[in-house]
């Protein structure tokens, strides 16, 4: 049944008049949609009915969700259908939660619509009834790649879903299906190591936050702690067990407290610290400060998953997250997978890159 609209219009004709909205665009070169609320204007309809049709043309392939807004897909500015769809499946209210999520999935629409797939985002909302969720990717795409979900029997759901090819992107999941596509967070350590050799330090420790999973040892961090014992040892530094310190906090707040109180004693017993992700390094930063000079007396390195260290004044030296080779790896697994029908596309992964910063001397 088609729902009625204010002016009496339907549906199908607010299809229609859209329809004819994407050609004019593509006649003059336009690709970012307007507002929601300018589109209402223009189309005399409510909100809920603009949405109900916009979600329809993702669907479709015709437009695709760009940052906030909405953009027509290659598929309508080039006139040619898609190769296929994929779903991108993350956590998150208004978008996606996980900072270095919120980077994939902004580079995979990017490949995607390079490659003339098309993508959609399906936000889990948190609270969400898991029925619900299960049959909203049921209904989706035929490739779904997942990085989050709210709950760990949701996220179970989703992975044994047998009619869908599932693509994960966080090393952790890596081990409980056949598909993933993530970063080599044992590598991630191994380059830090190398680093702070090449950079004349010789006494290094690694710090971590003690962060559990659904439960379980976050494991990327276990890993980038591993390949950074490795690389020390191998590079003939100074390291044993006491070079990795684990700072707690069931809150954000006390997180922040522990840092600050263990970082004195740590700027004492070590040359440089290699700290688990960037998403607190401004108070990592400060607090070293105080006591240390840096790079001169105590050198830093992070894994830049939420650009705060190659936003940060000055720029932290870092590991790259591999967003960029992630999102392109990802799509050109899916392209295989579309068009030779072999759905077993086995574990990648990916390779980290280096970025000078002013916290190695």
């Amino acid at each position: 049944m088609e729902i009625e609209v204010r002016n009496y219009q339907t549906q199908k004709n607010i299809n229609r008049k859209l329809r004819d909205f994407f050609y004019d665009m593509r006649q003059r070169g336009d690709l970012i949609l307007p507002a929601e609320r300018s589109l209402c204007e223009m189309l005399q309809c409510n909100r809920l009915t603009l949405r109900h049709v916009l979600k329809a043309h993702e669907h479709e392939g015709m437009i695709i969700k760009k940052g906030k807004g909405r953009a027509l897909s290659m598929q309508t500015v080039g006139n040619a259908k898609p190769l296929g769809s994929i779903s991108f499946v993350s956590a998150g209210f208004n978008m996606v939660a996980n900072p270095a999520w919120n980077k994939l999935w902004q580079k995979v629409q990017y490949f995607a619509e390079k490659a003339n797939i098309a993508s959609e985002l399906l936000l889990l909302k948190y609270g969400q009834d898991n029925k619900a969720v299960i049959n909203t990717i049921k209904r989706g795409a035929e490739i779904v790649i997942f990085a989050e979900a709210p709950n760990l029997q949701l996220q179970r759901e989703i992975l044994k879903l047998s009619d869908k090819t599932i693509i994960v992107t966080d090393e952790y999941l890596s081990q409980m299906v056949n598909n993933a596509v993530c970063l080599d967070n044992y590598e991630v350590g191994k380059l830090a190591a190398q680093k702070f050799f090449e950079h004349g330090y010789k006494k290094p420790a690694f710090i971590y936050k003690e962060v559990k999973k659904h439960g379980k040892t976050y494991i990327p961090f276990v890993k980038r702690g591993m390949g950074f014992a490795d690389g020390c040892k191998n590079y003939g530094m100074s390291y044993d067990g006491n070079s990795e310190i684990g700072v707690s906090g069931e809150t954000n707040v006390a997180f922040i407290v522990n840092i600050i109180k263990k970082m004195d004693e740590i700027a004492d017993r070590f040359d440089a610290m290699f700290i688990y992700a960037d998403n607190d390094i401004e108070y990592f930063y400060e607090t070293i400060t105080r006591k240390k000079r840096i790079p001169e007396d105590i050198g830093i390195i992070t894994v830049n998953c939420s650009d705060n260290a190659s936003s940060h004044d000055p720029l932290i030296s870092s590991v790259g997250h591999g967003t960029a080779a992630t999102a392109e790896t990802l799509l050109e697994k899916v392209k295989y997978i579309l068009l030779t029908g072999d759905t077993n596309i086995g574990r990648t992964m990916i390779k980290p890159a280096f970025f000078d910063g002013a916290t190695l001397r």
